[in-house]
């Protein structure tokens, strides 16, 4: 995701992009992921790439495929799971392709 309390995010062109923290970034993504265990939500495990401490975490997000109708690409990060402290408690490494389709109402 990006997100900025500074300017307006726009539609990302084709391209090749990071995956990390940086405040206020029209340019660099956030993610999350999110486990949840034979699907209860109440036992979720959420893993992000906002800092912690002098750990960073981040990856590559490639966007092939960016129109009025669809984005598509692929992505390949590692993130952290921290404790109420934010010490640093696991990690993940996430890879995958994604299609994001126009919602048709």
């Amino acid at each position: 995701m990006l997100v900025s309390t500074t300017e307006e995010v726009n539609q990302p062109s084709p391209g090749t992009y990071e995956i990390g923290f940086e405040a206020n970034s029209s340019d660099v993504f956030t993610a999350i992921y999110a486990h949840i265990p034979g699907g209860n939500f109440s036992e979720t495990v959420e893993y992000s790439t906002l800092p912690t401490g002098d750990q960073v975490y981040g990856g590559t997000l490639v966007i092939e495929t960016s129109n009025a109708n669809v984005v598509s690409g692929s992505f390949d990060f590692t993130a952290a799971k921290v404790d109420d402290d934010f010490n640093v408690i696991g990690e993940i490494s996430v890879s995958g392709d994604f299609t994001a389709r126009k919602r048709m109402n």
